[in-house]
């Protein structure tokens, strides 16, 4: 698995080259859902979150979660204790 980012221009013809390699493209847009309103806000998620899309406030000590950092890794889903993080796979 491969994930790529550039102008449209520039993603096509990445992808135009990978099939002429006979290389097989998908295009799969993943994000993570957080049902929030059942977080205890251990902060277990925050602690394996590298690209801050999880943090935790310190003035509250509440998790916040902010989903243009986010780049769907799932490492939450696996570090919550609660199970409170899903992977949405959109094609």
């Amino acid at each position: 698995m491969v994930e790529m980012s550039g102008d449209t221009p520039m993603l096509d013809a990445g992808i135009e080259y990978l099939k002429s390699q006979n290389i097989s493209c998908n295009t799969v847009i993943k994000r993570v859902k957080w049902l929030k309103d059942h977080c205890i806000h251990c902060g277990a998620c925050t602690a394996v979150c590298f690209s801050e899309a999880l943090v935790m406030e310190r003035k509250t000590w509440k998790v916040k979660f902010f989903a243009d950092n986010c780049v769907a890794c799932g490492l939450c889903i696996k570090a919550c204790p609660m199970q409170l993080f899903e992977l949405d796979f959109m094609e």
